[in-house]
Protein backbone atom coordinates (compact mmCIF):
# COMPACT_ATOMS: atom_id res chain seq x y z
CA UNK A 1 0.00 0.00 0.00
CA UNK A 2 1.01 3.72 -0.95
CA UNK A 3 0.38 6.54 1.26
CA UNK A 4 -0.24 10.43 -0.55
CA UNK A 5 -1.20 12.78 1.67
CA UNK A 6 -4.22 11.59 3.48
CA UNK A 7 -5.50 9.14 1.18
CA UNK A 8 -4.15 5.45 0.89
CA UNK A 9 -4.58 3.14 -2.04
CA UNK A 10 -3.05 -0.47 -3.18
CA UNK A 11 -1.02 -0.17 -6.44
CA UNK A 12 -1.45 -3.51 -8.27
CA UNK A 13 -0.03 -4.42 -11.37
CA UNK A 14 -1.81 -7.55 -13.94
CA UNK A 15 -0.10 -10.08 -15.64
CA UNK A 16 -0.33 -7.94 -19.27
CA UNK A 17 1.83 -4.82 -17.08
CA UNK A 18 -1.60 -2.81 -16.51
CA UNK A 19 -1.76 -0.33 -13.28
CA UNK A 20 -4.69 -0.49 -11.27
CA UNK A 21 -5.10 2.07 -8.13
CA UNK A 22 -7.27 0.18 -5.20
CA UNK A 23 -9.17 2.76 -2.45
CA UNK A 24 -7.82 1.95 1.55
CA UNK A 25 -10.13 3.37 3.55
CA UNK A 26 -12.18 1.36 6.69
CA UNK A 27 -14.39 -1.51 6.35
CA UNK A 28 -17.56 0.71 7.55
CA UNK A 29 -17.71 2.51 4.80
CA UNK A 30 -16.08 0.14 1.92
CA UNK A 31 -19.31 -1.24 -0.38
CA UNK A 32 -19.52 -4.95 -0.62
CA UNK A 33 -22.08 -6.33 -2.82
CA UNK A 34 -24.75 -7.87 -0.71
CA UNK A 35 -25.27 -4.55 1.55
CA UNK A 36 -28.28 -3.20 1.44
CA UNK A 37 -29.99 0.66 2.05
CA UNK A 38 -33.45 1.64 2.94
CA UNK A 39 -33.37 4.03 0.31
CA UNK A 40 -31.39 4.70 -2.93
CA UNK A 41 -30.42 8.18 -2.15
CA UNK A 42 -28.97 6.67 1.41
CA UNK A 43 -26.68 4.25 -1.09
CA UNK A 44 -25.53 6.87 -3.05
CA UNK A 45 -24.60 9.10 -0.56
CA UNK A 46 -22.52 5.94 0.95
CA UNK A 47 -20.77 5.54 -2.50
CA UNK A 48 -20.01 9.45 -2.41
CA UNK A 49 -18.81 9.07 1.27
CA UNK A 50 -16.51 5.89 0.00
CA UNK A 51 -15.44 7.87 -3.26
CA UNK A 52 -14.41 11.12 -0.47
CA UNK A 53 -12.13 9.09 1.77
CA UNK A 54 -10.65 7.13 -1.10
CA UNK A 55 -9.64 10.08 -3.20
CA UNK A 56 -11.77 9.84 -6.19
CA UNK A 57 -15.05 11.86 -7.13
CA UNK A 58 -18.11 10.10 -8.42
CA UNK A 59 -20.74 10.66 -10.81
CA UNK A 60 -24.55 9.40 -11.32
CA UNK A 61 -24.78 7.58 -14.62
CA UNK A 62 -27.79 5.39 -16.07
CA UNK A 63 -30.54 4.07 -14.65
CA UNK A 64 -33.45 1.58 -15.19
CA UNK A 65 -36.92 2.09 -14.73
CA UNK A 66 -40.18 0.56 -13.73
CA UNK A 67 -43.44 1.49 -15.56
CA UNK A 68 -44.58 3.62 -12.39
CA UNK A 69 -41.13 5.68 -12.86
CA UNK A 70 -39.19 4.30 -9.58
CA UNK A 71 -35.83 3.71 -10.48
CA UNK A 72 -34.98 -0.33 -10.82
CA UNK A 73 -31.51 -0.27 -10.97
CA UNK A 74 -29.13 2.58 -10.61
CA UNK A 75 -25.33 2.78 -12.00
CA UNK A 76 -22.65 5.01 -9.93
CA UNK A 77 -19.34 5.45 -11.87
CA UNK A 78 -15.77 6.75 -11.47
CA UNK A 79 -16.14 10.50 -12.28
CA UNK A 80 -13.28 9.76 -14.98
CA UNK A 81 -15.58 6.62 -16.32
CA UNK A 82 -15.98 6.44 -20.06
CA UNK A 83 -14.29 8.72 -22.31
CA UNK A 84 -15.20 12.18 -24.08
CA UNK A 85 -17.15 12.18 -27.00
CA UNK A 86 -15.97 12.83 -30.45
CA UNK A 87 -16.53 16.86 -31.40
CA UNK A 88 -16.16 18.49 -34.72
CA UNK A 89 -13.33 20.62 -35.05
CA UNK A 90 -15.45 22.91 -37.07
CA UNK A 91 -18.15 25.21 -35.42
CA UNK A 92 -21.68 24.17 -36.90
CA UNK A 93 -22.78 27.48 -36.06
CA UNK A 94 -19.98 29.03 -38.72
CA UNK A 95 -17.76 31.02 -35.93
CA UNK A 96 -14.56 29.24 -36.56
CA UNK A 97 -12.98 26.51 -34.54
CA UNK A 98 -14.27 25.07 -31.39
CA UNK A 99 -12.81 25.99 -28.55
CA UNK A 100 -11.40 22.45 -27.34
CA UNK A 101 -11.61 21.52 -23.44
CA UNK A 102 -9.39 18.93 -21.92
CA UNK A 103 -11.16 15.78 -20.92
CA UNK A 104 -10.53 14.03 -17.29
CA UNK A 105 -12.14 10.87 -18.37
CA UNK A 106 -10.01 8.18 -19.14
CA UNK A 107 -12.49 4.85 -19.33
CA UNK A 108 -12.23 3.82 -15.79
CA UNK A 109 -14.48 0.74 -15.02
CA UNK A 110 -14.92 1.70 -10.96
CA UNK A 111 -18.29 1.69 -10.52
CA UNK A 112 -21.54 -0.03 -8.32
CA UNK A 113 -24.90 -0.62 -9.03
CA UNK A 114 -27.67 -0.76 -6.81
CA UNK A 115 -30.69 -2.73 -7.30
CA UNK A 116 -34.33 -2.76 -5.98
CA UNK A 117 -35.04 -5.67 -4.42
CA UNK A 118 -38.52 -7.38 -2.96
CA UNK A 119 -37.92 -6.03 0.52
CA UNK A 120 -38.65 -2.58 -0.76
CA UNK A 121 -34.67 -1.70 -0.80
CA UNK A 122 -31.90 -0.86 -2.60
CA UNK A 123 -29.20 -3.35 -2.61
CA UNK A 124 -25.36 -3.26 -3.58
CA UNK A 125 -25.10 -6.27 -6.67
CA UNK A 126 -21.68 -5.11 -8.55
CA UNK A 127 -19.15 -3.26 -7.08
CA UNK A 128 -15.87 -3.15 -9.24
CA UNK A 129 -12.97 -1.09 -6.76
CA UNK A 130 -9.81 -0.82 -9.30
CA UNK A 131 -9.30 2.52 -10.85
CA UNK A 132 -7.32 2.20 -14.07
CA UNK A 133 -5.50 5.86 -12.79
CA UNK A 134 -3.68 6.63 -9.66
CA UNK A 135 -6.11 8.91 -7.00
CA UNK A 136 -5.99 12.14 -5.46
CA UNK A 137 -3.26 12.92 -3.35
CA UNK A 138 -5.21 15.37 -1.11
CA UNK A 139 -8.84 14.37 -0.37
CA UNK A 140 -9.73 18.16 0.06
CA UNK A 141 -8.87 18.85 -3.12
CA UNK A 142 -11.78 16.41 -4.34
CA UNK A 143 -15.17 18.37 -5.76
CA UNK A 144 -16.83 15.61 -3.03
CA UNK A 145 -14.51 17.68 0.00
CA UNK A 146 -15.38 21.12 -1.67
CA UNK A 147 -18.40 22.71 -0.55
CA UNK A 148 -18.72 26.89 0.28
CA UNK A 149 -21.39 26.70 3.57
CA UNK A 150 -22.89 29.55 5.14
CA UNK A 151 -19.73 30.16 7.21
CA UNK A 152 -17.31 30.49 3.48
CA UNK A 153 -19.81 32.67 2.04
CA UNK A 154 -20.41 35.54 5.05
CA UNK A 155 -16.28 35.56 4.96
CA UNK A 156 -15.90 36.25 1.58
CA UNK A 157 -18.78 38.72 1.90
CA UNK A 158 -16.82 40.51 4.89
CA UNK A 159 -13.73 40.68 2.97
CA UNK A 160 -15.34 41.90 -0.44
CA UNK A 161 -16.52 44.87 1.89
CA UNK A 162 -13.34 45.57 3.39
CA UNK A 163 -11.50 45.51 -0.12
CA UNK A 164 -9.52 42.22 0.41
CA UNK A 165 -8.67 40.13 -2.44
CA UNK A 166 -10.01 36.18 -2.89
CA UNK A 167 -6.42 34.92 -2.82
CA UNK A 168 -5.91 36.74 0.72
CA UNK A 169 -9.16 35.86 1.79
CA UNK A 170 -8.32 32.11 1.17
CA UNK A 171 -5.13 32.60 2.98
CA UNK A 172 -6.62 34.21 5.96
CA UNK A 173 -9.60 31.52 6.12
CA UNK A 174 -6.86 29.05 5.77
CA UNK A 175 -4.93 30.77 8.54
CA UNK A 176 -8.05 30.97 10.96
CA UNK A 177 -8.94 26.78 10.72
CA UNK A 178 -5.27 25.90 11.00
CA UNK A 179 -4.55 24.06 7.28
CA UNK A 180 -5.60 24.42 3.77
CA UNK A 181 -6.78 20.91 4.54
CA UNK A 182 -9.48 22.36 6.80
CA UNK A 183 -10.77 25.04 4.45
CA UNK A 184 -13.14 22.61 2.50
CA UNK A 185 -12.74 24.49 -0.95
CA UNK A 186 -9.84 25.91 -3.40
CA UNK A 187 -8.65 29.91 -3.66
CA UNK A 188 -10.36 29.03 -6.92
CA UNK A 189 -14.11 28.83 -5.35
CA UNK A 190 -13.28 31.91 -3.52
CA UNK A 191 -12.80 33.92 -6.44
CA UNK A 192 -16.00 32.03 -8.53
CA UNK A 193 -18.22 32.69 -5.26
CA UNK A 194 -17.07 36.32 -5.39
CA UNK A 195 -17.81 36.51 -9.46
CA UNK A 196 -21.44 35.40 -8.75
CA UNK A 197 -21.65 37.49 -5.88
CA UNK A 198 -20.24 40.59 -7.89
CA UNK A 199 -22.67 39.45 -10.70
CA UNK A 200 -25.94 39.46 -8.38
CA UNK A 201 -24.96 42.38 -7.01
CA UNK A 202 -24.35 44.50 -10.33
CA UNK A 203 -28.00 45.63 -10.82
CA UNK A 204 -28.89 46.30 -7.33
CA UNK A 205 -26.07 48.66 -6.06
CA UNK A 206 -28.22 51.55 -6.23
CA UNK A 207 -31.12 50.07 -4.60
CA UNK A 208 -28.75 48.72 -1.90
CA UNK A 209 -27.26 52.11 -1.60
CA UNK A 210 -30.60 53.68 -0.98
CA UNK A 211 -31.94 51.04 1.54
CA UNK A 212 -28.91 51.10 3.52
CA UNK A 213 -28.76 55.38 3.97
CA UNK A 214 -33.01 55.01 4.48
CA UNK A 215 -31.75 52.48 7.23
CA UNK A 216 -29.32 54.52 9.19
CA UNK A 217 -32.11 57.57 8.67
CA UNK A 218 -34.95 55.14 10.38
CA UNK A 219 -32.31 54.85 13.55
CA UNK A 220 -30.55 58.50 13.19
CA UNK A 221 -33.03 61.09 12.09
CA UNK A 222 -30.86 63.57 12.33
CA UNK A 223 -29.51 62.31 9.09
CA UNK A 224 -30.16 63.82 6.51
CA UNK A 225 -30.58 62.07 2.77
CA UNK A 226 -31.89 62.77 -0.60
CA UNK A 227 -31.70 61.48 -4.03
CA UNK A 228 -32.66 61.65 -7.60
CA UNK A 229 -32.79 59.48 -10.33
CA UNK A 230 -32.74 60.33 -13.92
CA UNK A 231 -35.26 60.10 -17.23
CA UNK A 232 -34.35 56.40 -16.78
CA UNK A 233 -35.31 55.50 -13.14
CA UNK A 234 -31.50 55.31 -12.67
CA UNK A 235 -30.18 56.86 -9.29
CA UNK A 236 -28.14 59.83 -10.60
CA UNK A 237 -27.48 61.72 -7.81
CA UNK A 238 -27.01 61.23 -3.66
CA UNK A 239 -26.96 63.75 -0.73
CA UNK A 240 -26.27 62.81 3.00
CA UNK A 241 -24.99 64.73 6.27
CA UNK A 242 -24.66 63.53 9.63
CA UNK A 243 -24.56 65.73 12.52
CA UNK A 244 -20.78 65.88 12.55
CA UNK A 245 -20.36 66.94 9.06
CA UNK A 246 -23.67 69.92 9.83
CA UNK A 247 -21.73 71.28 12.61
CA UNK A 248 -18.30 71.12 10.35
CA UNK A 249 -20.35 72.96 7.67
CA UNK A 250 -21.58 75.80 10.42
CA UNK A 251 -17.97 76.14 11.70
CA UNK A 252 -15.73 75.83 8.50
CA UNK A 253 -18.15 76.03 5.55
CA UNK A 254 -18.04 74.08 1.85
CA UNK A 255 -15.64 71.41 2.32
CA UNK A 256 -13.98 68.68 -0.04
CA UNK A 257 -12.63 65.29 1.19
CA UNK A 258 -11.52 62.59 -0.54
CA UNK A 259 -12.03 58.84 -0.53
CA UNK A 260 -7.82 57.90 -1.23
CA UNK A 261 -9.53 53.93 -0.73
CA UNK A 262 -12.06 54.44 -3.45
CA UNK A 263 -11.79 51.38 -6.16
CA UNK A 264 -8.36 50.13 -4.72
CA UNK A 265 -9.41 46.67 -5.73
Amino acid sequence: SITHGECQFQLVISPNSTKYWIPIVKEDIKPKVGLIFETLETGLQYYRNYGANGGFDVRISSNKRFRSGMVRKQLIVCSREGFKPQSRTNNPQGGGVQREHVSKRVGCMARAVFEYDDGKRYKITCFEEKHCHSLTLEAHYLNANRQLNYGHQKFVLNCVKANIGTAKTHRLFKEMVGGYENVGALAADFKNFKRDLMAYMSGADAQLIVQKFLSKQEVYPDITFEYAVDEEKKLSRIFWADQISKRNYLMFGDVVSFDATYNTN
